[in-house]
């Protein structure tokens, strides 16, 4: 169960992997005929989403990186522009996740990051200044009060360089019309 009562013979069967957008707290228990059912296993799973949208401008001596809050599953009809990653149904107030602030990552090879900014970042922008002429690549992560979600994406951003231009949203297929982004730095 994901409603937070104790599983019966009579809830669903489990029959295959699904998937949780929300926190949850998942309950199972096993049954078979004639036999005694087995212990409740419990785990709880806490969804952090990650920041979207992640972009940059550079000049000759800092980067502006830019991001949009995470997705929640109630922005499904509405603007992805939400602060929370939204709640369960059966139990709203346990389930919500408020974004504490933002960590940003640097790196110069595009594989070994490091954090950059000594506290929480509160806006959705970060001014890394006093930089040397290369191109540094750089990541958001959302910092929850149950932990930190996984990194946005990367993008390249140049200091007094051209970088390879980036296209938004990333490739995939989408149910409608996408709106495309191209951006690069000529700085």
């Amino acid at each position: 169960t994901t409603n937070g009562e104790e599983p019966t013979a009579d809830d669903t069967l489990y029959e295959e992997p699904f998937e949780l957008i929300y926190n949850a707290t998942v309950k199972a228990r096993a049954f078979r005929e004639n036999w005694v059912a087995s212990d409740i296993a419990t785990i709880n799973y806490k969804v952090l989403y990650k920041p979207e949208n992640i972009s940059g401008t550079g000049t000759t001596s800092s980067v502006t990186v830019m991001w949009d809050n995470p997705w929640a599953p109630d922005d499904r009809l509405s603007e992805r522009r939400t602060r929370t990653t939204s709640r369960n149904s059966s139990n709203p107030d346990n389930n919500r996740n408020t974004v504490l602030g933002y960590n940003v990552y640097r790196s110069t090879d595009g594989e070994d990051f490091t954090q950059i900014n000594p506290e929480l970042i509160t806006r959705n922008q970060y001014i890394d200044g006093h930089l040397a002429r290369a191109i540094y690549y750089y990541y958001v992560t959302a910092m929850y009060e149950y932990g930190e979600s996984y990194p946005s994406d990367t993008v390249p951003v140049g200091v007094g360089y051209v970088t390879k231009p980036v296209f938004r949203p990333l490739p995939g297929e989408y149910s409608g019309q996408v709106s495309v982004r191209l951006s690069c730095n000529t700085n």
